[in-house]
């Protein structure tokens, strides 16, 4: 069985960033499972103005801000697939004024769906949270741009990614990395963290998660897994595990974890290592310490992990291409106008001589993407696994009145030297590595062997 995954880009205010959400960490989150009014309401006087005034907010901004361009119609008629999942999701029929009907056409304006809202959450507040509605039909209006970096963040999505970003991470969860599996359709556990619940509990990589609290997981994205797993810190929830084949229930009882965003080490071999989870601020002041390290210790060489590294910040990104590219561009930014910039690397190259390997996978995104196309187009090392995801672009996070957000692509990002397409291309490693289920689960991984590997002259 082998591993697949995908990149969720999460960009943060004027902060020029390149970042995705980890759907593969119970640290990401979402609300979108639970259509009920029983959460948290709106501070507004009137919940309903206030998604009404948010919808609209929303559709101006897509309007003004996508690339290239956005058909106000089409908007309207993502936002009403919207409202009707959600009264599907909450088992209500559409009454004649939530016409037309699922499969009619949309020619609505904007005014016009807010009617319709409104009307909606006035008639159904009792079992549609307005709220919950207005996110629901603002997300499917970001959704019809199929776009990676264009998406709609709740207010504790914005509230987790500037932690993210900031390397201050802290939730409540079990301290494992999911992944989909691409034959099964499970979610695979690739790391677990030490000393974390998941570990006392005995959870192990390659474990597949089948069901959670009783719930199977089928049909269900890595974000709305990730919200079941994660939950209240001191909570207990069960995980329905398959492990070769052997079904078990684990029940752990959750706590505090901090996201992990750098680990590092020293292989077999004196082959240093270095896992980059994301590309938060604090990380280059530790990935100098690390670097360091590795020259007070002689390493043979070193194998960059950037596996399911899925961005942060632009700035940190460059800091870090620079350690490994001497000189020259690493990436190229295009703005929507052809105004185009040249990133280059910033003089603070790590002169060790050292020979570099870099891992990557199918959920290398973007800010992990630039970092190992720079790498690979100057030269200066390996790239070793998998096609990365093909998600790379610049955005910003625009506010909406109730303190949610859209996440909307502003630029594209192209590659340094030849000026290549990323964003829906990827990188095509020097040598492709699969890595399966069954290897995790033997305690093997093939990609970061031949990594080392080559390093050592294998």
């Amino acid at each position: 069985m082998r591993l697949s995954g995908r990149a969720l880009s999460l960009v943060l205010a004027s902060l020029l960033v390149l970042s995705a959400c980890d759907p593969f960490q119970d640290s990401a989150v979402s609300d979108s499972a639970a259509p009920s009014s029983g959460g948290a309401q709106s501070a507004a006087a009137d919940p309903v103005l206030l998604g009404g005034d948010t919808i609209m907010r929303a559709l101006t901004l897509l309007g003004e801000n996508y690339p290239e361009g956005a058909e106000t119609g089409r908007l309207v008629a993502a936002g009403q697939r919207g409202a009707w999942n959600a009264l599907a999701q909450a088992g209500i029929a559409p009454r004649d004024f939530d016409l037309p009907r699922p499969g009619a056409s949309v020619s609505d304006t904007p005014q016009q769906l807010r009617v319709r809202y409104g009307q909606i959450a006035r008639l159904h507040g009792s079992k549609v949270d307005p709220e919950w509605l207005s996110h629901e039909m603002i997300r499917r209006m970001a959704d019809s741009f199929e776009d990676c970096h264009t998406g709609f963040l709740t207010p504790q999505q914005v509230r987790d990614q500037i932690n993210r970003l900031r390397g201050t991470s802290r939730f409540g969860g079990v301290g494992v990395i999911l992944r989909r599996d691409a034959e099964s359709g499970s979610f695979a556990v690739i790391e677990v963290f030490d000393g974390g619940p998941a570990s006392k509990a005995g959870i192990k990589r390659g474990d597949l998660i089948v069901a959670v609290d009783g719930a199977e997981l089928r049909g269900l994205g890595l974000e709305e897994v990730v919200a079941l797993v994660r939950g209240q810190e001191g909570a207990p929830v069960r995980l329905g595990v398959s492990r070769s084949g052997t079904p078990l229930e684990l029940e752990i009882t959750r706590a505090q974890v901090s996201a992990p965003f750098i680990r590092a080490g020293v292989l077999t071999g004196n082959v240093g290592y270095l896992h980059l989870y994301s590309f938060p601020e604090p990380l280059v002041g530790q990935l100098d310490q690390a670097l360091k390290e590795f020259e007070r210790r002689n390493v043979s060489g070193v194998v960059l992990d950037l596996r399911d590294n899925s961005g942060g910040q632009l700035d940190v990104v460059t800091k870090v291409a620079s350690r490994f590219v001497e000189k020259g561009t690493l990436f190229r930014t295009l703005a929507p106008g052809g105004e185009k910039l040249l990133h280059q690397a910033d003089g603070t190259y790590w002169k060790s001589g050292k020979p570099l390997a870099v891992v990557v996978n199918s959920g290398t995104g973007s800010g992990g993407e630039i970092v190992a196309s720079a790498i690979q187009e100057h030269g200066a090392g390996w790239i070793i696994g998998t096609k990365t995801s093909g998600c790379v672009s610049t955005g910003q996070m625009f506010q909406l009145p109730d303190g949610s957000a859209l996440e909307i692509a502003t630029s594209r990002v192209l590659s340094g030297l030849r000026g290549a397409e990323l964003n829906k291309v990827g990188v095509e490693p020097d040598a492709t590595v699969q890595l399966s289920v069954e290897e995790l689960a033997n305690d093997r991984d093939p990609q970061l062997e031949r990594a080392a590997g080559l390093l050592l002259g294998r």
